[in-house]
């Protein structure tokens, strides 16, 4: 999945961190869904935030990282935990963008985040901890029986359209199905 006008992309650095290389100044987003598909509706998402965090925008939108649970094999529609440089949010995209929440927090250099898709509660009930702890539970309607995940990253105008906040470096990122649990 590739959105907005901007350019820009998500790429490894040479020394194995997932860094976003800027382009221009204009919104980019990139969405890579993994092409092996875990086994079940539970899944975790796993991240750690490499040795740059996100940008702060002079103006406009946060830089964001995605960690992407429940996803077609195209990255059509998926339930996503996006990460910003003060916040984290939780939605679902489908054709659009529908957010559920979102709750400010601090992000650090070696943060780890993990989104955790259906409890032992509810297959529709999503996790978004951060360093272990949970940072926000929400309910959302998402469909069960796409076992895609993936990663992704949003990099937005930073100073007059001529440059770009970059999402977080990636020290790693890595999925799993698990078992059902709660919080």
């Amino acid at each position: 999945y590739l959105g907005g006008a901007g350019a820009g992309n998500f790429g490894l650095n040479g020394s194995g961190r997932a860094v976003w290389k800027k382009s221009g100044g204009g919104t980019r987003q990139k969405f890579f869904i993994h092409n092996t598909p875990l086994a079940t509706d539970y899944q975790a998402v796993f991240t750690i935030i490499g040795a740059k965090a996100q940008n702060t925008p002079t103006f406009g939108d946060d830089a964001l990282t995605y960690l992407i649970a429940r996803s077609d094999s195209s990255g059509s529609q998926f339930v996503y935990a996006a990460i910003g440089p003060d916040n984290i949010r939780i939605g679902r995209y489908a054709s659009t963008w529908n957010e559920w929440d979102s709750v400010g927090i601090t992000v650090n250099i070696g943060d780890q985040f993990v989104l955790i898709a259906g409890t032992s509660g509810s297959l529709d009930e999503f996790i978004i901890k951060q360093n272990g702890i949970a940072r926000m539970t929400k309910t959302g309607s998402a469909s069960t029986g796409l076992y895609y995940v993936g990663v992704g990253a949003k990099a937005t105008p930073r100073s007059l359209f001529t440059d770009q906040t970059a999402p977080a470096e990636l020290d790693m990122w890595s999925a799993a199905d698990r078992q059902p649990t709660t919080a």
